[in-house]
């Protein structure tokens, strides 16, 4: 796995995590004026969490799907359209 690629991939594995920390802390807080704020930041924090996920799923898919090949698409362009994998 060359270095750009586990690069790229580790900033998306610790935020979903981040975000857990995060929400943890404002959850245990009684803000009971600000429910519906509360609400709205929750569901975006929860949409940004997913997209985290499954961002740093499809990272180390092409990682490892790079790595088994032995090259990256920016190595050896060619390969792009090898398995439809862009």
């Amino acid at each position: 796995m060359s270095f750009t690629k586990l690069s790229r991939s580790s900033p998306s594995r610790h935020l979903p995590l981040l975000l857990l920390a995060i929400a943890g802390i404002y959850g245990s807080l009684q803000l009971q004026a600000a429910l519906l704020s509360q609400l709205v930041l929750y569901i975006g924090g929860i949409m940004v969490l997913i997209g985290f996920a499954l961002m740093t799923l499809r990272a180390l898919q092409s990682a490892l799907r790079d790595w088994k090949r032995g090259a990256g698409v920016l190595e050896q362009p060619e390969l792009a359209d090898a398995d439809g994998a862009h």
